[in-house]
């Protein structure tokens, strides 16, 4: 968490640095942000910032129902270019991505688990943790609106270059959380669950905002 704060003294200091320099928040895939953004010329500027948000949802990975968090938090370091100098612009860059899915299965009666069929005393309590790349690139197009003399509605669509996903089956409190060949089978069933979310390698950035410039 120290790391988002940092960001935002950052994205402050960034949008106070020069009159150029604008600061607001946002809403959107990658959750709600704060971002601030500084303009070197009318063609070039730097933007930073953090998002964060959590989000409940119910699933299955391969037949085993599952209560998950949707865990998004990332810090943004984005380079814009604006080719005539107005408020379309083209956008690299890199999100510090700390997004992850964190899921406990439903308890009940059996799971199958790698075409075996396991009891919750032999299982005891099932969970799984998603993750991507720490680093990802990001590409996207951007539109600035300015609302009065100050104030500007921002909007963004890119893609989130995130790579694979990594998933970790865990067991605990079960008579076979310890068991080699249950662990095994748990490891194929991650093997599977990573092949299922292997679409999920570009993640889709859409979002607005509204900012002041300085």
């Amino acid at each position: 968490m120290t790391r988002f704060w940092m960001a935002a003294v950052a994205a402050l200091a960034l949008s106070q640095a020069h009159a150029e320099g604008t600061m607001g928040g946002k809403v959107g895939t990658l959750g709600l942000g704060l971002e601030g953004s500084y303009e070197f010329t009318d063609k070039w500027a730097v933007r930073g910032g953090f998002n964060q948000y959590d989000y409940d949802f119910e699933d299955d990975l391969d037949g085993v129902d599952f209560d998950g968090d949707l865990e998004l938090s990332s810090i943004t370091l984005f380079a814009d270019y604006r080719p005539t100098g107005g408020g379309f612009r083209i956008t690299g860059g890199a999100v510090f991505n700390e997004n992850a899915i964190v899921a406990v299965a439903d308890p009940t009666a059996t799971y199958e688990i790698d075409d075996m069929i396991y009891t919750i005393e032999e299982t005891g309590v099932l969970s799984a943790d998603t993750e991507f790349d720490s680093v990802a690139p990001y590409l996207g197009l951007g539109y600035d609106w300015g609302v009065g003399e100050r104030f500007l509605i921002n909007f963004d669509l890119g893609v989130l270059f995130q790579g694979e996903a990594t998933v970790q089956f865990s067991s605990v409190g079960g008579t076979l959380s310890t068991d080699p060949d249950f662990l095994a089978d748990l490891e194929a069933e991650e093997r599977i669950a990573e092949d299922d979310l292997e679409d999920y390698d570009l993640y889709p950035v859409l979002s607005i905002g509204l900012s002041y410039s300085f």
